[in-house]
């Protein structure tokens, strides 16, 4: 059942998550041309500057609105087919309120990492027409050299540069995952109120980030503490990962569980 579960809810959502990631790459080429023709055609220095600028200032409020899109859709989204008017069909479905919210974050939080995946690949490819236009093209080889520069140094210094980024990009996937759920907790509490439902999901999950980022800044002091009192960046290092890990971990179980229990033994439709 899980499993057509999955299916539905991706057909359900594919057409606007997929007509959104696909603005991305159609702006970053929109761009790549206009770079690439302010190079072929003699435009005043100052204009040409001018539309750069704005240009990039564009792309960069189009990237940040995505981000905030995407996760706006997917609580929506969430909250309208569990809590809202939909709630009563999705809930007539011979699934366990378990398997309707695993087969919701399954597809939420792929394609999150889909989005952001193209979000990569298109600033990457901007970088690149950018520098082209501007006639300094970025050196692959050198950049493969100093990858490996950097590489050799961690190693010395017994880090792995591989190691890092696979345990860097993990712990950021994972944050992706805690998002989505914090999004799901907040809609089921926000349900448990008679009015102002949706109001309440919303400062449910703002009251949750202020506690986020308390926590967060907290966190703060254990690790100057030992930037200070230990000499192995390599303890620090690990140190880190695994705190960051075992926090993100146990946020995003404690969470995903309240999600399950309230919308198990809570239901409050519309």
């Amino acid at each position: 059942m899980l499993g057509k579960l999955i299916k539905q809810e991706w057909k359900a959502v594919w057409k606007i998550l997929g007509g959104i990631n696909l603005f991305m790459p159609c702006l970053t080429l929109i761009g790549s041309m206009g770079l690439l023709l302010f190079t072929a055609v003699q435009i005043d220095e100052f204009i040409s500057s001018m539309l750069v600028s704005s240009y990039g200032m564009a792309y960069g409020l189009t990237v940040f609105a995505v981000t905030v899109g995407i996760m706006i859709y997917i609580g929506v989204r969430y909250y309208r087919s569990m809590y809202g008017s939909e709630g009563y069909l999705t809930h007539t479905l011979p699934a366990t309120p378990l398997q309707l919210i695993v087969s919701k974050l399954i597809v939420s939080v792929l394609w999150y990492w889909i989005t952001i995946f193209v979000m990569m690949i298109s600033i990457i490819l901007l970088v690149i027409s950018a520098s082209a236009a501007a006639g300094n093209p970025i050196d692959l080889p050198l950049v493969w050299h100093e990858l490996r520069e950097l590489s050799y140094g961690m190693r010395r210094e017994g880090i792995s540069l591989v190691g890092t980024v696979v345990a860097y990009t993990g712990m950021y996937l994972l944050g992706n995952v805690f998002g989505i759920v914090m999004l799901y907790a907040s809609a089921a509490l926000g349900q448990l109120f008679d009015r102002y439902r949706i109001i309440s999901s919303v400062g449910i999950y703002f009251g949750f980030t202020m506690i986020l980022q308390v926590l967060s800044f907290a966190s703060m002091f254990p690790i100057i503490f030992m930037v200070n009192e230990v000499e192995n960046p390599l303890t620090i290092f690990w140190a880190i990962i695994i705190i960051g890990y075992v926090a993100i971990g146990l946020a995003t179980a404690g969470l995903f569980y309240l999600t399950y229990f309230l919308t198990k033994k809570k239901l409050n439709l519309e």
